[in-house]
């Protein structure tokens, strides 16, 4: 169910994907759910805030080393969009050494 906008416009449709994000990773993987975007068979990016709905939604976060999280994103998009992909932009790994104590 849609909750914002209270209507969206009668060429358009209400896409919501359910998303699962796992850091395997060492380190915390900083993500928003604007991160998530549609692409459909034409090139045409859509970025995800432009809608809610009432089901759990992704929160932007933090996510620990070796944790996961889920939720909903929510686009508007033209009846004649025709998706076909789910891209989500990782925010770029930082490289990190550990130093040996030099006893």
């Amino acid at each position: 169910k849609l909750t914002y906008p209270e209507s969206i416009g009668a060429d358009k449709h209400v896409i919501q994907v359910e998303v699962v994000i796992v850091n395997a990773s060492d380190q915390p993987l900083s993500f928003k759910a604007s991160d998530v975007h549609l692409l459909d068979n034409e090139g045409v990016e859509y970025a995800a805030g432009n809608a809610q709905g009432a089901e759990p939604k992704l929160v932007s976060q933090d996510l620990p080393d070796g944790e996961r999280t889920r939720g909903s994103v929510w686009y508007i998009v033209p009846d004649s969009a025709v998706i076909t992909e789910v891209k989500f932009y990782a925010p770029a790994p930082q490289l990190r050494v550990r130093l040996g104590n030099s006893e």
